[in-house]
């Protein structure tokens, strides 16, 4: 196997791990709370208009059990450098919660909820 095959290799085995750990994560928690939003939203007042308006689709999508949106828009927000230590525990506070009741929704036969697992796994690389 060449050096860059090794690469891709270790990469795809990581995000793997991620999920796997993830998902381990949520199914771990107790019960299917969701953060209290009036407190972490907040944490938005001062953010800035983008930010914001992603905060604001994570809630809408999450009042809807649009898990997919929720979660992977919580993802794709751990990643800003220029969130502060209370909206990075929103978000992750939020990215627990929806995945808790979209893992407990496929438990229980939901077959939206099942679909989204398969989408929140193939968005998540």
């Amino acid at each position: 196997m060449t050096e860059k095959g090794v690469v891709g290799f270790i990469s795809k085995s990581l995000a793997s791990l991620l999920v796997v750990g993830l998902m381990v994560v949520a199914g771990c928690g107790q019960g299917t709370t969701t953060p209290k939003v009036a407190k972490d939203s907040k944490a938005f007042d001062t953010a800035a208009a983008e930010l914001k308006d992603q905060w604001s689709t994570i809630l809408s999508a999450a009042s809807t059990n649009d898990y997919t949106t929720a979660i992977l828009t919580c993802r794709k927000l751990t990643g800003d450098p220029a969130l502060t230590a209370e909206q990075r525990a929103a978000i992750n506070a939020t990215l627990a919660a929806e995945s808790n009741k979209m893992f407990d929704a496929a438990q229980k036969g939901d077959t939206a909820a099942q679909q989204a697992v398969a989408d929140v796994r193939k968005g998540w690389r």
